[in-house]
């Protein structure tokens, strides 16, 4: 079987033809130089154009690796890498659902006095006149155990 080329598929989203013979389409979109490929059964494929790609690209490449991280569990007192620019244009803001253990504006990471608190840091990235948003939800834990924790391993230790 050979495969047939799709022509005027320019929009960002092409319903194939119902009398289209095949039962396997293959997408691909180059932006920037970056071909993304993708496989799929089904009739209809959506397609990113234009500065929507662009904020994908940039969403995508915000890793925790690329944060400083390697868990969204936070154990010791760290200074997280908050980029404000994208690799293709977009501008990039934090929020942060809780301040006082991570520092949207600096990426400084406070441990809690105790116990774990859960902080959603939120990248909102622009470009032009669109927007994404990428929620990364962080568990911190200080490094004390909470008092219950405490008492608890004091009685079982208790002979």
């Amino acid at each position: 079987m050979s495969a047939e080329k799709i022509t005027n598929a320019t929009e960002k989203s092409y319903t194939i033809p119902e009398d289209y013979t095949y039962n396997r389409i293959q997408v691909e979109v180059t932006c920037n130089g970056v071909t993304v490929s993708a496989h799929d059964q089904h009739k209809t494929a959506d397609v990113l154009s234009g500065d929507d790609a662009l904020l994908a690209l940039d969403k995508a490449a915000l890793t925790l690796e690329k944060l400083g991280v390697s868990s969204t569990t936070i154990t010791a007192e760290t200074m997280l890498t908050l980029p404000d620019k994208g690799g293709n244009g977009s501008t990039i803001t934090w929020g942060s659902s809780d301040s006082s253990v991570i520092d949207p504006m600096t990426g400084k990471v406070t441990l809690p006095a105790e116990g774990e608190r859960k902080v959603t840091l939120t990248a909102t990235l622009t470009l032009n006149d669109k927007k994404a948003e990428l929620p990364i939800t962080f568990v911190v834990k200080s490094r004390r155990r909470s008092t219950r924790t405490r008492k608890r391993w004091k009685k079982q230790r208790r002979p």
